[in-house]
């Protein structure tokens, strides 16, 4: 049977047809049933198996295997085993059965009866075949097969260690497949980690071999494409290689220089991973493999520490470093000790830079101090011992309170590392089980004193203040660091603060560390604060309107405020609660008035310190069921049964007090259990509804009326018992669901609240017997019961009411219970809350658009009796117009506001200022919601906002504001186009508000103008390097703000000098952080661009002025220069190129300098030569006046001034860019051939030309390789032993007119010299292929770009004065300028990177060329060159990716400029105010920490510093992380958007303009207090197709912004540049 089965299968041509799986199955069966065998199978087959045709070989064993799977194990005893195995493994050398083999093998290997000696045969076997040359599928049942046989046969293995070991590098070896390779690599880790591979280092290269093998892949830079069904990241990778790589001490050797080498990386991803690997496998190499490379660690962990590019590296690179201390920590190697010479730089380069703790290099070297003392408690005490002691002293001797500060800083890094070491309070230490003294307790007297002397430093500046506090705070946590007495003190002190400093910040940060201590040491807080917060409340009310000294604060709030947050562990809640009952009953009996502020923010302190407690889960809340709020019960009733009582009534009877009290009992009750809480509920029942109150504790002597019933229910109760009907809503509301009700029929109950609701006059009454009878159904069991209440009451009396009853007030009060009947229904998911949610969407139109239905009524009357009214009553219905508007949803007002926006222009003409500033508003919503009404009035709008800024009668303070703002949001609004015209105007008309006399009138108008400066300054953005090539360094040195350090300016090799973009960019920088010192306002986006801007609007000034004076010297004339100036003034690359911060203008001006300085130096010796021919001292021509200083003698001073300066400007040109020498070889060599040839001889031309030359260019190389080498940090200066900068040196000269002298220099590496690394950097061609190769040809396409027709009319007059041979009539200048022109141009063109900016220093040398041609030129050519410039304007100033630099300020907003957040979506969100102001940042245990990535794809590299983030805030609860992705992959875009955070689309609809939004994300779980919001905002051009994976919602956007690689999709997809939140 069995053989004519396997017959017919073979036959068969396909093998997945029903005929061969019905064969198969039929085999398979048989097998089961005993009928037939494996090994009678293996018979059958033999024929085929050892057929010579290849197909039926491979047909046959695939029938073999597949019917070897399907079988049960059981069917495969030993015998059957060995012979499965010896057949498979044999035939393993037929190539074409291969795959099938392996997959019936690694069947096999999984069966219990798979022995040893099996698996010993199939590895050998294997090993003999070449696996890489099979498809990975197949390779992967290779790794299966050794997965398995590893994990249960390893003892067999061992026996064939040398071989498997061998076989096993050899199958891996060539690997590429992700897939295989996380299964590899864990397999190399179970050899490692299994087999004594040591053994193999002496015989061979087995071990050499196993790290190379797998080294191989390091890094990995696995991308994993779009769709992965297999799910495996890059990340999993890396682990599992990282695993691999640490999982050995005998790697350690061959790894770590090659970690080494990847440090010095330019690869981002390199340099994480090798520092992943020194961090997880230094304690696996131990000493002896790291010792040789202790001064390597140390030099290429610093750098990613010291210049961290990210906070992820600098991480990582501290965690290494941690783990190196630790391993060396670890063993003694030779009498040697690697701990301390691998300490003792690191200790002395970071006390050297904390010598100035105001340099930026002072907080790294801190936390490194930190990481390398957490490593080991050797590392720790040998830097507490060499190093506190150095800044204590320094501490004592120092006098500015920013180095004080910086020193204290460092100190509670130190007090940081105690508590991860040996353990605190709230954390247990690493050592925190051994008994060892901790080293720092030694400096606690010195500690407390410097701590302590900060925090009580009241005339000091906060930040120096907060770090003692902070120090005082971690030295009271470290775990027996203080005794009680010291404790005591500090908690004292800061009792002091909280109560009386005036300090709003000072105080709240004292606070929070009190509340922190409070955890831990409540005993302590019991007898040292609790007593003196309770001492500070009042008894009265005279006492209570007592303020705090030189504040308008009353005393108690701080008092309150202190014990709301104290008070919540269980110790001292018991103080404060109890207290707090005595001292109100104190207040209401000795106060002479009804006042209520005071116990309204006592059981509001109550509330907040409940709310603290409950989100800890404590459970003594549940003992105050009595002590509160059956004392707060008590105390509401008693006044509505005492009519006598109107001090008690006016207090206890105020609505604020009695919500108050209600939501304490909620919250109390809500932490009850069911018992408890059935037990409170029936005695709330006989209070409220039987009206039994002898339940009530009522105080002795408490009068009460007995004629009065308690029936707060009751609509015919008096109003004060009915406002209390609250209490008895949130206590029913609060009770879970298994609580029973004490009463008979509930459905007759609701019935009666019902009809009591609709009943009562009372709104609170109404309101809340409407959420009790909600709360009541919501809870109700499923019965006969409740589908009787829906049937009859809410969807049959409710209803009718609400949609037909004729009395309104009815119908709105059957509505709203209906309302809350259905939310109930909808909450406990009955069938029923679906009926009556349509029922409620049908009336929507009726009941709920109330005010669009008003304002379509008032409309058109207002409109009308405003065209009819007399001229004296029109402003009556402007005003109410206006005030309508403000006060109807924005929604409802859209449709109308064409119609209406002609009366409100004519609103701004009339004299009334409230009507004026009414209407103001209704525009400023108006430009933010609808731009396009204004865009239809905007040459008149501009003409009344401008006139309404200036003070007069009618245009008040608050008119002046209201214009400047409106004012203020057209550029954020309106297109650039529309409002270019009016620019001018704009910025002309506000420099009298500028001078208003109202402070804050001015600062609108500073905040206005600069936004219209910003649009007069075209934001075109032409190349990343007019920021990256100095503003973006310079702005993170000067103003410390968050900047991305390019490769030009990396410390390490930099190939660019400072000094060009510090004189350009620096000093102005300098002055802007002066001027916003003293007025003591925030650096913004605006401002940082309109300082460079301006800056080089003003620099390219020099090109004028160069053409001026250099056509007059070479005697042009006048109508002849005035048009040579007005080609290069109306040059689109002098209004464009010139006026933007590239290192490239700078050239482009220093060579115009040159070319002014040669020509007047050489017309001032050559006028030497002619000193015997004087002219008349009347001869007033150029040649008189140069004859008549060579008389004088003075020609001879300003020739090799002149020459002086050019040797300076040589030098700088090179500093500037390393092209400038193409450009100025002509000079030089016209200057050396015309001193050879002179006529006085070498000698004169030495002294007069020469030699100034000389000595300008060594000077000015001196100073800048000196400013270069101090600036990157190899030249320190040293004041008895600390490291001072520059700037201080400086100070002491200029502003101390000291000289001093004990100061000395050293060296750290080798010199700087940023050219020559610049030259060296571009000699290689992959260098130049990372920034883009080019054809040699393309500098002519720049060329014309660049100059259109100024570059084709030189080209054609150099043609034809070489064609005419006319070239003799050229001066010696113009050879110089065509040769300077043509070496600069052609030397370019040879090198392969090719960019239109390198060629802008020609601008200068053609129209020099040119200038005598001007005069003669067509029409044909000046129409050419306006339309050229004016289209090149518009392509470079004002379109090409101009929506980035404005998208920067609308970012610095948006992250920057939030407040007042309050939670959305039942806490899940967060909605934040925007606003003009910067906020202020929490460093120390924030409660909140909102962070905000931006996504930047498919844009020019954003600049960072005009995102104006402080480097400071990086420890503040304000995250804001840019993530650049320049032209990355669709994919890559994709999957940076999924790791990122999406806030909820239904609440970002929500969101208003002036709002942001975000996400809670998670919880620390060190510190559950801390909540954690993200939010995504993405920034991409409108061509650039969005993945349909995620939402986006557009909030703001920028028009115009032009990307010219995707140019094709601007005409369907709109030319702008979107700012996006992702959603979701």
């Amino acid at each position: 049977m069995d053989a004519r089965l396997i017959r017919t299968y073979m036959i068969t041509t396909e093998d997945s047809t029903d005929e061969t799986k019905e064969i198969v199955n039929s085999i398979i069966q048989r097998i089961r049933d005993g009928q037939s065998t494996l090994v009678t199978l293996v018979q059958h087959l033999g024929e085929y198996l050892t057929s010579e045709d290849a197909s039926t070989r491979t047909k046959a064993t695939s029938l073999l295997t597949t019917i070897l799977t399907g079988c049960p194990s059981g069917q495969v005893n030993r015998a059957a085993m060995n012979v499965l195995v010896n057949f498979y493994c044999e035939r393993l050398a037929d190539t074409a059965s291969v795959p099938e083999l392996l997959r019936g093998l690694a069947f096999l290997q999984q069966l219990d009866t798979f022995s040893n000696d099996n698996a010993v045969s199939v590895s050998l076997a294997v090993f003999k075949i070449n696996v890489q040359d099979y498809p990975q599928a197949i390779r992967h049942y290779v790794y299966q097969i050794f997965d398995g046989i590893l994990k249960i046969h390893m003892k067999a293995l061992k026996q064939i260690e040398s071989e498997f070991v061998s076989g096993f590098i050899k199958t891996m070896d060539g690997e590429k497949d992700p897939r295989n390779l996380l299964l590899a690599f864990s397999l190399v880790k179970l050899i490692i980690g299994e087999f004594d591979i040591s053994q193999h280092v002496e015989r061979a290269f087995h071990i050499k071999e196993l790290f190379e093998v797998t080294f191989c892949y390091f890094p990995i830079t696995f991308k994993p494409p779009p769709d992965d069904p297999y799910g495996i990241t890059a990340d999993d990778l890396k682990t599992a290689l990282r695993e691999c790589l640490t999982s050995t001490p005998l790697f350690g050797k061959h790894i770590m220089p090659l970690l080494l080498e990847k440090l010095t990386s330019t690869s981002g991803n390199a340099k994480r991973d090798a520092i992943g690997v020194i961090a997880q496998g230094s304690p696996v190499y131990g000493t002896e493999s790291l010792t040789p490379y202790i001064e390597d660690l140390w030099e290429g962990l610093k750098v990613e520490i010291f210049h961290a590019t990210d906070d992820a590296i600098e991480y990582k690179a501290l965690e290494a470093l941690k783990s190196v201390v630790s391993t060396f920590s670890a063993s003694i190697i030779d009498q040697s000790n690697p701990l301390e010479k691998f300490l003792s730089p690191v200790v002395f380069e970071c006390t050297e830079f904390l010598k100035e703790p105001d340099l930026k290099m002072a907080k790294p070297s801190g936390r490194i101090l930190k990481y390398c003392a957490m490593a080991s408690d050797p590392a720790f005490a040998m830097i507490i011992e060499s190093t506190v002691p150095r800044f204590l002293k320094q501490f004592t001797l120092c006098d500015l309170s920013t180095q004080k500060k910086g020193i204290a800083e460092a100190l509670v890094e130190y007090i940081e590392a105690s508590k991860a070491l040996y353990g605190s309070v709230d954390q247990p230490g690493e050592l925190n089980e051994q008994d060892i003294k901790n080293p720092l307790k030694e400096f606690k007297e010195d500690y407390l004193r410097i701590f302590r002397t900060s925090f009580l430093s009241s005339n000091e500046y906060n930040e120096f203040r907060l770090v003692g506090l902070k120090g005082l705070r971690e030295l009271v946590l470290l775990e027996n660091f203080l005794e009680d007495n010291e404790i005591g003190v500090i908690i004292q002190e800061l009792n002091q603060t909280i109560l009386n400093d005036p300090d709003e910040d000072m105080m709240s940060e004292a606070l929070k560390s009190l509340a922190n201590i409070s955890h831990y040491k409540a005993q302590l807080l019991l007898t040292y604060s609790i007593p003196v917060f309770l001492s500070q409340l009042p008894t009265d009310y005279e006492d209570a309107e007592s303020t705090v000294l030189g504040t308008t604060k009353k005393s108690y709030i701080n008092a309150l405020k202190a014990l709301s947050q104290l008070a919540v562990e269980p110790l001292l809640f018991g103080a404060f609660a109890l207290e707090a009952m005595k001292n109100l009953d104190v207040y209401i009996a000795a106060s002479s008035t009804e006042d209520v502020e005071y116990p309204l923010a006592l059981l509001r302190a109550m509330y907040d310190t409940l709310i603290a407690k409950a989100k800890l889960h404590h459970t003594d809340i549940q003992g105050y069921v009595d002590g509160i709020i059956i004392h707060l019960l008590t105390r509401c009733v008693e006044p509505t049964l005492n009519k006598e009582n109107i001090k008690a009534i006016a207090i206890f009877g105020e609505l604020r007090i009695i919500e108050q009290i209600s939501r304490i009992i909620g919250i109390i009750i809500r932490t009850l259990d069911v018992s408890t809480q059935t037990e409170f509920i029936e005695k709330m029942f006989e209070v409220f509804i039987q009206g039994n109150i002898s339940l009530l504790p009522f105080g002795e002597g408490t009068k009460i009326n007995k004629d009065i019933v308690f029936a707060p229910i009751s609509v015919n109760s008096d109003v004060p018992q009915q406002n209390l009907a609250l209490l008895f809503t949130v206590a029913v509301g609060s009770i879970r669901q298994q609580v029973t009700l004490p009463l008979p029929n509930i459905s007759d109950f609701l019935s009666t609240v019902v009809d009591i609701s609709i009943s009562t006059q009372n709104d609170i009454h109404r309101r809340s017997l409407t959420k009790l009878a909600a709360s009541i159904l919501n809870k109700l069991r499923e019965d006969n019961e409740l589908e009787k209440f829906i049937e009859s009451k809410i969807l049959g009396e409710l209803l009718r009411s609400s949609e037909s009853d004729q009395n309104e007030r009815n119908r709105c009060v059957a509505f709203s219970l209906f309302l809350w009947f259905t939310k109930a229904l909808v909450i406990r998911a009955h069938t029923a809350g679906f009926t009556c949610t349509g029922h409620v969407i049908r009336q929507f139109s009726d009941n709920v658009l109330y005010k669009q239905r008003f304002f379509n009524h008032c409309l058109p009357q207002l409109v009308e009796g405003f065209k009819s009214s007399a001229d004296e009553v029109k402003h009556h219905y402007l005003i109410a117009l206006s005030q309508l508007l403000i006060n109807v949803p924005k929604e409802v007002t859209l449709g109308f506001l064409s119609q209406i926006t002609p009366l409100l222009i004519h609103s701004l003409s009339l004299p009334d200022s409230s009507l004026r500033t009414s209407t103001l508003d209704t525009f400023y919503i108006i430009a933010i919601d609808a731009p396009d009404i204004i865009v239809e009035h905007v040459s008149t709008l501009i003409k009344l906002f401008l006139s309404l800024t200036s003070k007069s009668e009618h245009n008040t303070m608050s008119v002046r504001i209201s214009a400047l703002k409106c004012l203020s949001i057209l550029p954020d609004t309106i297109k650039f186009d529309v409002l270019f015209p009016y620019k001018t105007q704009v910025i002309r008309v506000l420099a009298e508000a500028l001078d208003d006399q109202k402070r804050v009138v001015r600062k609108e108008a500073v905040d206005c103008r600069s936004k219209w400066f910003l649009c007069a300054l075209l934001p075109g953005y032409i190349h990343p390097d007019e920021f990256f090539q100095g503003p973006e360094v310079l702005a993170g040195d000067v103003f410390n703000l968050e900047v991305f350090i390019p490769w030009e300016f990396d410390p390490r090799l930099p190939s660019r000098s400072i000094v060009p973009p510090a004189l350009t960019v620096g000093f102005p920088f300098l002055i802007l952080k002066g001027f916003t010192t003293i007025l003591g306002i925030e650096i913004t986006s605006r401002m940082l661009f309109l300082t460079i801007r301006i800056t080089f609007l003003f620099l390219s000034f020099i090109l004028d002025f160069v053409l001026y004076k250099s056509m007059s010297l070479l005697k042009y004339s006048q109508r002849n220069a005035a048009l040579t100036l007005v080609i290069l003034a109306s040059a689109y690359t002098t209004l464009i190129f010139h006026t933007h911060s590239f290192s490239n203008t700078i050239e482009s001006l220093i060579l115009s300098l040159c070319f002014y300085y040669v020509i007047e130096g050489n017309q001032l010796w050559d006028a030497r030569s002619n000193n015997n021919d004087v002219a008349p001292k009347n001869d007033t021509t150029v040649t008189g006046r140069l004859k008549s200083l060579a008389a004088s003698n003075l020609f001879s001073y300003l020739s090799r001034k002149s020459f002086f300066k050019l040797g300076c400007l040589f030098m700088l040109g090179v500093f500037t860019r390393i092209t400038f020498i193409l450009y100025i070889l002509p000079v030089g060599v016209m200057i050396l051939w015309s001193s050879i040839t002179s006529d006085k001889g070498m000698l004169d031309a030495f002294t007069y030309r020469i030699k100034p030359i000389i000595v300008g260019m060594v000077m000015t190389a001196a100073f800048c390789l000196l400013v270069d080498n101090i600036y990157f940090g190899v030249i320190v200066f040293k004041r008895d032993k600390k490291l001072i900068n520059l700037g201080r040196i400086l100070w002491d000269l200029i502003v101390k007119l000291e000289i001093r002298m004990d100061w000395n220099i050293e060296m750290k590496g080798s010199p700087i010299i940023a050219p020559l690394n610049n030259i060296l950097y571009n000699m290689d061609p992959n260098n130049l292929a990372k920034h883009g190769l080019h054809p040699r040809y393309l500098h002519i396409v720049n060329l014309l770009i660049l100059f259109g027709p100024l570059a084709l009319l030189d080209i054609i007059n150099l043609f034809k004065t070489i064609k005419n041979w006319q070239i003799e009539s050229w001066n010696k200048y113009n050879i110089v300028l065509v040769a300077s022109g043509l070496s600069g141009f052609g030397f370019l063109s040879i090198i392969p990177h090719q960019e239109a900016r390198f060629l802008l220093p020609m601008l200068i040398i053609l129209v020099l060329c040119s200038a005598n041609s001007f005069q003669s030129l067509t029409k044909k050519f000046w129409v050419s060159w306006i339309l050229f410039n004016i289209a090149m304007i518009m392509v470079y100033g004002v379109v090409h990716q101009a929506g980035v630099i404005p998208m920067m300020a609308k970012l610095q907003n948006q992250s920057m400029k939030f407040h007042s957040c309050h939670l959305r979506n039942g806490g899940d969100h967060t909605i934040c105010q925007l606003d003009n102001k910067f906020i202020s940042p929490v460093y120390e245990h924030p409660s909140e920490i909102y962070e905000t990535n931006i996504i930047f794809y498919k844009t020019y590299m954003p600049p960072r510093h005009l995102l104006g983030y402080p480097a400071a805030w990086r420890d503040s609860n304000i995250q804001v992380n840019v993530h650049d992705l320049l032209g990355s992959s669709p994919e890559d875009f994709d999957n940076t958007l999924a790791k990122h955070v999406v806030v909820d689309v239904t609440v970002a609809n929500t969101m208003l303009p002036n709002q942001v939004l975000f996400r809670r994300v998670a919880t620390d779980s060190s510190n559950s207090s801390v909540s954690f919001y993200k939010r995504t905002l993405v920034v991409t051009p409108s061509t650039v197709p969005l993945p349909g994976t995620v939402k986006f919602k557009l909030i703001d956007q920028h028009w115009p912004h032009v990307d010219f690689d995707q140019l094709d999709k601007a005409f369907d997809h709109g030319i702008a540049l979107n700012l996006y939140l992702l959603v979701g």
